[in-house]
């Protein structure tokens, strides 16, 4: 059995095919699709695990407002006149994709709302959901301390 075949078997016995898994089962076949491109260009053991800690570096520094290269990029000359566009007191998006499609920005929790117990009871609670918030992006994805955030704002607004 080849690893194509193997990552087929252990997808679909751990349901990521069903019409009930996330996202219809579309997750599942985007994996199993990543995986044979990954195998296609010849990575098995070691280049592949590495391949794969790449990816995931690479995706936690885009989600990372403070990465140096969102900082460089906000210091170029596009990004520049993206700052330009939201002098006024909004809060400068992250990512550039927010501002080309007018989303709004996600809130990220204080050092002090960390450690507010509301935080960390609506952690709990959230922490293994995958959660689309129309307006603020497109798709689903893990719960993050933004999407806390969300929920603790709503709950401590002035009635």
């Amino acid at each position: 059995m080849n690893s194509n075949q193997f990552a087929h078997i252990w997808l679909e016995t751990h349901g990521l095919f069903d019409k009930d898994s996330d996202y219809d089962g579309w997750l599942g076949k985007s994996v199993e699709e990543t995986w044979a491109f990954i195998a296609s260009q010849g990575h098995s053991g070691g280049s592949a695990a590495r391949t794969f800690q790449l990816l995931q570096a690479i995706y936690e520094a885009y989600d990372n407002p403070d990465d140096p290269i969102w900082k460089a990029y906000w210091e170029s000359d596009e990004g520049r006149k993206i700052k330009e566009s939201f002098e006024g007191g909004r809060p400068l998006p992250a990512h550039p994709i927010q501002v080309k499609t007018a989303m709004l920005v996600m809130p990220n929790p204080t050092p002090e709302q960390l450690n507010d117990p509301l935080f960390e009871a609506i952690w709990q609670v959230i922490k293994s959901w995958d959660i689309n918030v129309p307006g603020y992006y497109e798709g689903y994805c893990g719960a993050t301390g933004s999407h806390v955030m969300l929920i603790f704002n709503e709950l401590k607004k002035p009635e």
